[in-house]
């Protein structure tokens, strides 16, 4: 357990500090680009994120997986499967680039960075993958740091007069470049060339190889489309003003998600472990877990949502205060979505990757549809149907998780946790009058503490108990 904090601790400081960084220099950008051209910049790095997904092709999590399990066949495991199938897969994706690129893209002269953007990711999620699997996060970590710093203080020193995306993109794809060299030349020297890693040879076959890693790749190849595909299709069917105003208030919700994520990352080789050796105890962590994501969720969607008509014009300029009502429909977003993430790390870690595979495939056949009708209406109409699809996929998740594990996520303490998130939503996004908004939210949070077995006040318990092991 101690690891799993450390772990934990490394990836959350450096994710903290990556984000208040990304934070100022989305801000700078916002501010110093024109809102056609950041939306625009911001295109090409989500195209570049799409066809990533082919060069990475999945593996992230099964080498996390093999290499936890039987880590001393890590020299034999890189050398006879990951570098070949990397090389495959990065070809791979080019070939799906071009192709696209060549009958519907738009993308201008801009294709160099977006293969620039491909090779980075691709690097960086090798390289971090083995790492994982070790246990092993603070490389992560310093590097996160380092060169978020790095990018802050390139987009301040470039002058004004070389201030376009082209110079923009350009420092970005460099600054990556050497962060995943580095990482490379990390994992070369600690965990490939020495002994102990090389001790015995790998049994997976390439074959085996690609039959685990199939369903992880569908998985991330439909999870990175319900990310990154409402920024195409409002570049389609909209402008990139309105690509803008969506990754405004994307971009301020999603630290929130990322840091949650790390310490899922952090959390996936216990949880495997857990649900092999003692399922009790597998359970009653996820419960935890989600109890958690609830309450504090709830309260940070509250505050978020409230002061989000003060804040956004003053961070960004006034031009972007149609980005408020979309930042509030993704912050009460995003705590459905960490949920899910959640469940499919529960899922995963009991090996029913085909189960994740299957859902996700689901949940992208109805959103893309809705992402696709929204983005007629704009960022806004975007962020209103990822919230409706994220609360109806969380019902029949929970569903099929039950049936599948044979666990209830949802005792009476949990449905408690769901109604305090529902009626708060409703408050917050129907309701305009800030007055009579907190009037009622503080009516629902009173009822909410003082009922029998209340999730608010175990929330509390839990926080004060920890406290006492720490001390």
């Amino acid at each position: 357990m101690s690891k799993l904090i450390k772990n934990w601790s490394y990836l959350l400081v450096s994710d903290v500090i990556q984000q208040m960084i990304g934070f100022f220099v989305v801000i700078l950008l916002a501010r110093k680009l024109s809102v056609d051209d950041y939306g625009f910049f911001n295109v090409i790095l989500s195209a570049g994120m799409i066809f990533s997904v082919f060069a990475q092709f999945g593996m992230s999590n099964v080498v996390t997986r093999e290499i936890a399990v039987n880590p001393d066949t890590t020299s034999s495991f890189i050398k006879k499967i990951i570098i070949p199938f990397r090389l495959i897969s990065f070809l791979f994706s080019l070939l799906i680039f071009f192709g696209y690129d060549f009958f519907q893209g738009d993308y201008g002269n801009n294709t160099i960075y977006i293969v620039l953007i491909i090779l980075n990711l691709s690097l960086w999620n090798f390289s971090e993958s083995i790492a994982f699997g070790h246990e092993t996060t603070k490389y992560s970590s310093i590097l996160n740091i380092l060169f978020s710093l790095c990018w802050l203080v390139s987009v301040l020193i470039i002058p004004e007069k070389a201030l376009n995306v082209s110079t923009i993109l350009l420092v970005y794809c460099i600054l990556h470049g050497l962060k995943g060299l580095s990482y490379g030349i990390v994992i070369y020297n600690i965990f490939y060339t020495k002994q102990q890693y090389k001790s015995k040879p790998t049994r997976i076959s390439f074959f085996h190889f690609i039959k685990m890693i199939l369903p992880y790749f569908w998985l991330v190849l439909l999870g990175v489309f319900s990310l990154e595909m409402p920024i195409q299709l409002l570049n389609k069917n909209g402008n990139n003003i309105e690509v803008a105003y969506y990754v405004v208030g994307y971009k301020l919700m999603l630290p929130i998600s990322i840091a949650v994520s790390t310490a899922f990352k952090a959390m996936f080789p216990m949880f495997t472990k857990l649900y092999s050796t003692n399922r009790n105890e597998f359970e009653s962590k996820l419960k935890i877990g989600f109890k958690l994501i609830f309450i504090l969720g709830t309260f940070l969607a509250i505050i978020s949502s409230i002061t989000s008509k003060y804040f956004i014009p003053l961070l960004f300029g006034s031009e972007y205060i149609n980005s408020t009502i979309v930042f509030n429909f993704l912050i009460w977003f995003s705590i459905i979505s960490i949920l899910d993430t959640l469940l499919s790390n529960g899922l995963s870690s009991a090996f029913k990757e085909k189960i994740i595979a299957l859902l996700t495939t689901i949940d992208i056949l109805i959103l893309l549809p809705l992402l696709y009708i929204a983005s007629f209406y704009g960022a806004w109409g975007i962020g209103l149907a990822k919230l409706i699809s994220g609360l109806l996929f969380l019902g029949y998740h929970l569903y099929v998780f039950k049936r599948a594990l044979s666990i209830n996520i949802l005792s009476k303490s949990l449905l408690n946790c769901l109604f305090f998130y529902l009626t708060s939503m409703l408050v917050c996004l129907l309701i305009n009058n800030g007055y009579i908004q907190i009037s009622i939210l503080i009516i629902i949070i009173t009822i909410f503490t003082s009922i029998k077995n209340s999730p608010i006040i175990d929330i509390c318990r839990l926080f004060k108990e920890f406290k006492i092991k720490i001390n």
